[in-house]
């Protein structure tokens, strides 16, 4: 069961954003960016037990649960506001880069990304940054033409938080361990107006774990696999 105050107030920000550009070719740039950001009413869910819910007396046991007169164990959160300020910093470096005049071939190339994001402080409350990862890292290898592309990705991120909110296994919290991601693409254009693309994501299998509180203190594993997709397009 959950409680939600109608006087919540939304989730606002004052940020900062610095940005430096530079194309140096066809296909090639480099770019590097640093925030700065103040947000403010974050909310937050805990874990109540009123004196009474629907007519039912309710009381916390010496367990810590929540009981009605007959033993029901009720869990119920109530959501509210986190009033402080909670300043985030971080900054983001962007490269592509086009290996057409190195390479007798054309059409490869790299692209790639890197950000770093840092909470300089948190709520006092129990608000926090929940799926924020400290760093995160993208490259992507590529060859194309008129005619074909391939793609190849890995994606990293680092490990980072969850709450009840994002995932039903995370009543009191928990932490998912950093992993990377590889995906790959392929496409073939047939003419002006057909065109076919297949692509695979997490090839590698990669799972999710998580701990609570000591990292190597499972808590649990999500297993999704490798997917795969194929798509048709026309263009009229």
């Amino acid at each position: 069961m959950a409680l939600a105050a109608a006087t919540l107030k939304p989730l606002t920000a004052n940020q900062f954003d610095l940005g430096l550009e530079w194309y140096y070719g066809a296909g090639n740039g480099l770019s590097v960016s640093g925030f700065l950001k103040d947000v403010k009413n974050g909310t937050f869910s805990d874990i109540v037990c009123p004196t009474s819910f629907e007519g039912t007396s309710l009381s916390t046991n010496a367990d810590g649960d929540c009981v009605s007169s007959t033993g029901s164990v009720y869990t119920i959160t109530e959501t509210r506001n986190d009033p402080s300020v909670v300043k985030i910093k971080g900054f983001e470096v962007n490269w592509q880069q086009s290996f057409d005049d190195w390479l007798p071939v054309k059409g490869f190339g790299v692209i790639t990304n890197y950000t770093h994001v840092q909470p300089s402080s948190k709520g006092t409350t129990g608000f926090h940054l929940a799926n924020l990862s400290e760093n995160t890292a993208n490259a992507t290898g590529y060859w194309e033409n008129k005619t074909f592309s391939a793609r190849l990705s890995a994606n990293y991120r680092s490990a980072y938080t969850q709450t009840s909110a994002e995932s039903f296994f995370a009543r009191e919290g928990h932490t998912i361990e950093g992993r990377t991601l590889y995906d790959m693409t392929l496409g073939y254009t047939i003419n002006d107006q057909l065109s076919v693309s297949f692509g695979a994501l997490n090839i590698t299998n990669e799972k999710e774990e998580a701990y609570k509180d000591i990292a190597g203190r499972w808590q649990m594993t999500s297993v999704t696999g490798s997917s795969y997709y194929f798509s048709l397009q026309y263009k009229m």
